[in-house]
């Protein structure tokens, strides 16, 4: 049997978290940090196989196991947060209660800024199965390190919850652990500006991609399925601003998000125009790029039917539609936020932008289903690029402050 590992992670909320059980209540649970873990592993081994998933998966289930195996790797909670109820002002910070509206919604207790917590990684008592994936044997060393860098990952390009890629659940490592591997890049940051932090990113993914004996493929397919650590399909911006809290930077650029995305009157105009009878189709709505599902309230529209005199509900259901996948599915995101506290004292923050660029959708159209069930569900084309969102990293540039790119290989 091979030597135990273990590693203790000690952690700090830099944006508020709201993760936790079915009941909602707010905690860090280890199986949602695993699984976010996962699926950063995949993200990280995408960007270094390209187009061949089947090595891909056969590292993720021998490391985080699959129906018939357990994971090599458990994660166990060594000390939890403080939780309390999210308590930001947003009519004095509006760009917040943009991209953190749900919470608002929802009147959820979280994790707030600055809340210190321990997760404990470690591998189980059993040796993993044989297999050599690209003339290199896979054993407990290279699953263990394969771990910890997907935790890099989560650290330093995701966050945890909901709200997860709008700025909510950001987090940073307040020391290094004992035992962290010399092969990974630090866990620490070490930049005190938003220029030197995104020569330091650059710099770390670039290590990371190489730190497990595979050489990283030059190209992948032009819009893959997945989202993959690849200069090709991943592009990182760090916004060369500071701000003394994280709510201020995430407020000034939900602000512009929010007037960006609200600068869309074919949008508006086309999914009206079906709602109130004056057009049968949809043919194009570029807000859908975001993230769907999308609903649309037209509270102008609802204010004309209840003038009419029709009842409340109906008015409600009338000036209502959702944008959605053909099949139910959601579709989050390809842009993530994420708030990062830089080194130095007193802290300052700034924002990292990601982008991946994967294929939109499987399939070829997007359903719009109105709430008010005497009009017909119809399909709608769904966008095919990310001129939308390139659109959106010149209007931040323009009205907040450059955008310094990162340009890891």
């Amino acid at each position: 049997m091979p030597p135990l590992r273990f590693l203790d992670l000690e952690l700090e909320t830099i944006t508020p978290t709201f993760s936790g059980g079915a009941d909602k209540q707010a905690e860090i649970r280890p199986p949602g940090f695993r699984g976010l873990s996962r699926y950063w592993l995949r993200v990280l081994l995408g960007g270094i196989f390209g187009d061949e998933p089947g090595k891909v998966r056969t590292l993720e289930r021998n490391i985080f196991g699959h129906t018939r195996r357990a994971s090599m790797v458990a994660f166990r909670s060594g000390s939890e947060a403080e939780t309390a109820r999210f308590d930001v002002d947003r009519n004095a910070f509006p760009g917040v209660g943009y991209m953190l509206y749900s919470i608002y919604q929802g009147r959820r207790d979280g994790i707030l800024a600055q809340q210190q917590f321990q997760i404990r990684v470690q591998t189980r008592p059993f040796s993993p199965p044989e297999f050599v994936v690209d003339e290199q044997p896979f054993d407990v060393d290279l699953g263990w390190r394969l771990t910890l860098g997907s935790i890099w990952l989560l650290l330093w390009m995701g966050s945890v919850g909901t709200r997860m890629r709008r700025g909510g659940g950001s987090l940073r490592a307040t020391t290094l652990p004992a035992g962290w591997p010399s092969s990974l890049p630090s866990l620490l940051c070490e930049s005190e500006t938003p220029e030197a932090y995104a020569q330091e990113l650059e710099t770390k993914l670039t290590q990371l991609r190489r730190a497990f004996g595979w050489l990283p493929v030059d190209t992948v397919p032009e819009t893959p399925n997945a989202n993959l650590l690849h200069p090709q399909v991943c592009t990182v911006f760090l916004l060369n601003k500071t701000y003394d809290t994280w709510y201020d930077a995430l407020n000034e650029v939900g602000i512009a998000f929010r007037t960006f995305r609200s600068r869309q009157p074919d949008d508006y105009s086309a999914i009206k125009g079906f709602l109130m009878g004056l057009n049968r189709s949809v043919h194009r709505v570029k807000r859908a790029m975001f993230g769907l599902p999308l609903t649309f309230f037209f509270s102008s529209l609802y204010r004309e039917l209840r003038e009419q005199g029709v009842p409340e509900r109906e008015a409600r259901a009338r000036a209502t539609a959702t944008l959605r996948p053909p099949r139910g599915l959601g579709r989050g995101s390809p842009l993530w936020f994420r708030v990062v506290r830089l080194a130095g004292s007193p802290p300052r923050y700034t924002l990292q932008l990601t982008l991946f660029r994967t294929r939109f959708l499987p399939d070829d159209v997007m359903a719009l289903r109105p709430r008010d069930r005497s009009l017909p569900r119809i399909e709608v084309p769904i966008v095919t690029d990310y001129t939308y969102i390139q659109e959106w990293f010149g209007y931040l540039g323009e009205h907040v402050a450059p955008l310094l790119p990162v340009a890891f290989q």
